[in-house]
């Protein structure tokens, strides 16, 4: 079935080299494809393409985001505290899946290149009151 859903999403979302071990959807639809042997995961979505990459694993956590949509490629530098992660996902998905959870509700609200290129995660509560309430419909 993920392989059919892979297969029928655009070519501009599809890598033809990951190697699908397992596959799931978030609640906002995004297919989720963990490409086991990298280390990595990406997450196809209608919007763009996310890849987390965890770059500082002390308190705080430090990230660069790539998105590569229709529009290009953008790249973020986000940090997060254990306590923010701790927050919102109770530890039951690792630190770069919260990321790519938050990047999935940014880009559902706003275009790829309005998303700063520095900043931490929880600027977008102030940006976006219901980010919390709603996040944990984004974590898989």
């Amino acid at each position: 079935m993920w392989r059919n859903a892979l297969r029928s999403a655009p070519s501009s979302l599809r890598d033809e080299n990951l190697c699908i071990g397992q596959a799931g959807v978030f609640a906002n639809g995004a297919l989720v494809l963990y490409n086991f042997g990298s280390g990595k995961n990406d997450i196809v979505s209608k919007h763009s393409r996310v890849k987390v990459t965890q770059t500082k694993s002390d308190d705080p956590f430090e990230f660069t985001v790539t998105l590569t949509g229709s529009g290009g490629e953008t790249h973020h530098e986000v940090t997060m505290t254990q306590f923010t992660y701790e927050k919102l996902t109770g530890s039951q998905v690792n630190p770069a899946s919260c990321v790519q959870a938050a990047f999935e509700f940014l880009l559902e609200r706003e275009p790829q290149e309005s998303i700063l290129t520095r900043f931490d995660i929880t600027v977008i509560s102030t940006y976006y009151p219901a980010f919390e309430t709603e996040f944990p419909g984004y974590l898989h």
